[in-house]
């Protein structure tokens, strides 16, 4: 299912799921961390035709045809999603407008439309899990385990968590959105995903004013 293509050498690796329609935590990681191998997940084909046509956002990485990078080769972009799920199945997507970045597999509550938002479209996208997907990874190629995340899938946190199975071990840093003050129905509640990451071993550091929460691996 996945054919990750890694560069010689050894890396660190970085999963960035949710990258909106300029990857900002992907473009950092890489321009900031010369070891780093970076995952992108994005599950808005918009977005995905909007980070493949900004080149500029990786110009020490060019790309090819297939968005691969010729050179370096440190970031893999997919187009897809995650969830806790045994086998890779098809759920609705929700895309939303003006502003992508609030599309999300959850229905809204209404808040987003009371603001000028609506759904655009609801289209059919393949979701995965981060166990099956660390499975494929040839670890001979990464200096350690470990695993650094950045998570903004507007209110499937606690399904991308969970999907990691028992990789959730080898997180060593995790950024993720833990509110999304109420704007989808059955989003999972704020406590609930930092009860559960910090029964996995996590610690948790902070949360910032937009509901996004900080956790390092205890020692």
């Amino acid at each position: 299912m996945f054919n990750i293509k890694i560069p010689e050498g050894k890396f660190d690796l970085h999963i960035d799921i949710g990258l909106s329609i300029n990857a900002p935590k992907s473009v950092e990681w890489l321009s900031s961390k010369p070891d780093a191998f970076v995952i992108g997940i994005e599950p808005n084909p918009r977005s995905i035709e909007s980070i493949r046509s900004k080149e500029n956002l990786f110009p020490h990485l060019p790309f090819d045809n297939n968005t691969i990078p010729v050179s370096e080769k440190r970031f893999y972009l997919i187009q897809g999603g995650v969830a806790n799920v045994d086998t890779p199945e098809i759920r609705s997507f929700n895309i939303m407008q003006p502003d992508p970045g609030t599309s999300s597999f959850l229905k809204s509550s209404g808040v987003l439309e009371s603001r000028g938002y609506s759904v655009e479209s609801v289209i059919d996208v393949r979701v995965f899990s981060l166990e099956s997907l660390l499975n494929s990874i040839n670890w001979d190629s990464f200096n350690t385990r470990d695993i650094v995340i950045k998570s903004d899938t507007q209110g499937y946190e606690l399904e991308v968590l969970q999907s990691l199975g028992p990789y959730i071990s080898n997180v060593k840093s995790l950024e993720i959105e833990i509110t999304t003050h109420g704007q989808y129905q059955n989003a999972a509640e704020s406590q609930d995903i930092i009860r559960y990451a910090t029964d996995h071993n996590l610690q948790y550091e902070k949360t910032d004013s937009q509901g996004n929460a900080w956790f390092k691996r205890k020692l």
